[in-house]
């Protein structure tokens, strides 16, 4: 009887240390998980950076397709002007203003009748008076027609009219958008500054408006 009691305890003893953890194996487990921790750390900053540059290209196609809105809506051309592009660091910057009349050339021969609507810097340009942008890692690289393959950084001016055409302005004359142009939007990272991935691009076409290629 009393061998019986003392196998009863052994498996009282023995079902409670299976039933629970010790302390070596917890301290285990948290060193796991730290280790787990820190290696997932930099793909998860990258994935969050991405995003950033998602939310920029996606609110830059927003801006663009309310523009598209707005011209047909006021029967007035609208001037978009994208400039300080760059491939190297984040910058960047965009004006839309509301011409005098519903024709693009009125852009070029009544450039004091045009009414200034939004000012937005990108990554860390500098624009008087305006507020600087809230994302200064992400940028404009860079625009490309659909027949060439290198990125240019000179100013950009379009032009949309009221039928929701796009132009594009060469000299003092304004032509038609062919095929479809791509704006880049680069998300930098580290110290000196690098580019993160390839760009998102934001794809321009005559009547279709804008919208974010991944």
């Amino acid at each position: 009887h009393i061998r019986d009691d003392h196998s009863h305890t052994d498996l009282n003893l023995r079902s409670k240390r299976d039933a629970g953890f010790t302390l070596l194996e917890l301290l285990i487990t948290l060193i796991l998980i730290g280790i787990v921790t820190t290696l997932a750390m930099p793909a998860m900053k990258t994935v969050t950076r991405r995003g950033e540059a998602l939310d920029i290209a996606s609110s830059l196609v927003q801006q663009i397709n309310l523009a598209r809105d707005q011209a047909n809506r006021r029967n007035r051309s609208y001037q978009l002007i994208i400039s300080d592009f760059n491939m190297v660091n984040p910058s960047g910057a965009i004006t839309l203003s509301e011409g005098a009349s519903n024709t693009c050339q009125s852009l070029v021969e009544k450039p004091d009748q045009l009414n200034t609507l939004v000012t937005k810097p990108y990554g860390g340009s500098v624009i008087n008076g305006v507020e600087s942008s809230i994302r200064p890692h992400v940028g404009l690289g860079g625009w490309r027609r659909s027949d060439a393959d290198d990125w240019q950084t000179a100013t950009l001016e379009l032009c949309i009219n009221p039928k929701g055409g796009t132009f594009v302005r060469s000299g003092a004359l304004f032509s038609e958008l062919i095929g479809h142009y791509s704006l880049a939007v680069q998300q930098f990272f580290g110290d000196p500054l690098r580019p993160l991935g390839p760009p998102y691009q934001v794809e321009l076409t005559f009547s279709s408006g804008a919208k974010v290629k991944r």
